[in-house]
């Protein structure tokens, strides 16, 4: 079988993969070792094209884990790596926008909590 090699991943195209096969989402780790939860940010994409899964990991990082389904395996970035694309991908997103903009919200006031000053986000979204 011959690999293509695809043009540049766009962000019009990363935004249709995340609205359709993606997940923006707040995860928690609740382990009874913490005294608190802990809380992260992640952005994913499952899909079963595992050419696709790596040009995703080689253009914008991240890791790519093997989904519970069999032939499923899904690319994701986590958190400080994640911002940046979350920051650049939010206005492109029609139906997973709003979790973007609450998941760089959070982003935000952990750096608060850490000193770094935030950016706001979700203005001028109709």
């Amino acid at each position: 079988m011959i690999k293509l090699h695809p043009a540049e991943i766009s962000l019009d195209y990363l935004a249709g993969l995340v609205d359709g096969e993606g997940c923006v989402s707040v995860c928690k780790d609740a382990r009874p070792s913490r005294a608190n939860p802990w809380y992260w940010v992640r952005l994913d994409v499952t899909n079963s094209n595992k050419a696709l899964l790596e040009d995703l990991q080689s253009q914008f990082g991240g890791s790519i884990s093997k989904d519970g389904r069999k032939s499923a395996g899904r690319w994701y970035i986590d958190s400080k790596k994640a911002k940046p694309l979350l920051t650049k991908l939010y206005p492109l997103l029609r139906i997973k926008g709003e979790q973007a903009i609450v998941c760089l919200r959070l982003l935000d006031l952990k750096e608060l909590q850490n000193g770094h000053s935030g950016v706001r986000y979700g203005a001028g979204r109709g």
